[in-house]
């Protein structure tokens, strides 16, 4: 699918569409969403769409490692959840830099992601999760460190990414089977000494 294209002819204006005081109530509301199905064996397709405000879809496969039995033809879920907290905070620092007139010459994100899978399928005690995201950016500006500390530390604040890592959310879960909705059971919450 293909990305919709602003109007080259709309009039520029100094309103920062980004800027949540520029919505009413002064708060905005960002809302995703993905339909994924399985295209065959490993291989998965997600659409994904920016439905408020209203924007582009596009398609996104995934595929896992041949080393688990996949095809290695396209990233894994958990590499795409590594690439959307670097470019996240990119675009937030862009952004925070742009408005505040800090200016940047270059910018790059190095993100490391560890995660563990432990137990066993059969005997029903397998679980895994999250040990550690490192983050590491790096960027070349004539500014100060004042300006450029200020502009890090609201990014922190408004990386959408980020913060689902470091602070609670709300995840609802339905499940069904043959469109019969399933009851369900809590996951174990177990973690790795």
């Amino acid at each position: 699918m293909t990305a919709e294209t602003a109007d080259p002819g709309a009039p520029a204006t100094d309103v920062d569409p980004f800027d949540p005081s520029n919505s009413p109530g002064g708060r905005r509301t960002i809302t995703i969403g993905v339909k994924a199905r399985v295209l065959d064996g490993t291989r998965r397709e997600a659409l994904v769409q920016q439905v408020e405000p209203r924007g582009a879809t596009f398609a996104l496969i995934s595929d896992e490692p041949e080393s688990v039995g996949g095809g290695g033809t396209a990233p894994t879920s958990i590499q795409y959840y590594a690439a959307s907290l670097a470019f996240c905070m990119m675009s937030h620092i862009s952004w925070l830099a742009g408005v505040n007139k800090v200016p940047l010459h270059e910018l790059r994100a190095d993100v490391t992601t560890r995660f563990y899978m432990a137990g066993s399928a059969l005997a029903g005690t397998v679980e895994g999760g999250p040990l550690e995201f490192d983050t590491h950016i790096q960027f070349t500006s004539p500014a100060g460190e004042a300006d450029v500390a200020r502009v890090l530390s609201r990014a922190e604040e408004t990386c959408f990414t980020h913060r689902a890592l470091v602070e609670p959310v709300t995840v609802n879960r339905t499940f069904s089977l043959n469109g019969q909705k399933l009851p369900r059971t809590p996951p174990s919450h177990r973690h790795p000494k």
